[in-house]
């Protein structure tokens, strides 16, 4: 993608359709592209600060389908690993896809605190920015996942102007 904000909102447009409703959680707040992903798409947003907040939305709202999970949140602060793993397992457990907003966290938290890399998380799929925590660039958004998700991703992105052009393809 051209950049780590047009990965996150096609992926929201992807995974949730209009009228459903999208969960953020991390630790201090999603990123402002998540929460214009979920505006575009025309969801339902619920910010959700840590793990125990997370569980009492996701018990009290209809019709989610993405939980969109920041790892790395801007303030630095990180969602542990067994936290990680329960929202990802409670999300799948209620039907709905998780998109990780990964932009630092996918440096950070292999690197630094040890954890599983981005697309060992166990979910549907992740993007990261190219140009943040020790990469230089370009600055694109790197994306991975289930593959019939991705492929889709990648015909919205062609469709919109949002894919990486090939003159930064060697980057």
């Amino acid at each position: 993608f051209n950049r780590q904000t047009a990965a996150v909102m096609t992926a929201t447009r992807v995974l949730a359709e209009p009228g459903s409703t999208v969960i953020g959680v991390s630790m201090t707040g999603s990123h402002p592209c998540v929460v214009r992903g979920a505006k575009y798409a025309g969801n339902n947003f619920i910010d959700t600060l840590g793990l125990a907040a997370f569980e009492e939305a996701l018990a009290k709202s209809d019709n989610v389908q993405l939980v969109s999970m920041t790892r790395l949140a801007v303030s630095y602060e990180i969602l542990s690993v067994k936290d990680i793993e329960r929202i990802v397992r409670l999300a799948h457990d209620a039907g709905a896809k998780v998109l990780v907003d990964d932009a630092g966290g996918a440096r950070v938290g292999p690197a630094i605190f040890g954890q599983p890399k981005m697309l060992e998380l166990g979910v549907d799929v992740g993007s990261t920015g190219l140009d943040k925590y020790g990469t230089v660039g370009p600055r694109i958004g790197l994306c991975g996942g289930t593959k019939e998700i991705v492929e889709e991703m990648r015909a919205l992105a062609f469709e919109l102007g949002v894919e990486a052009r090939p003159m930064i393809y060697p980057g």
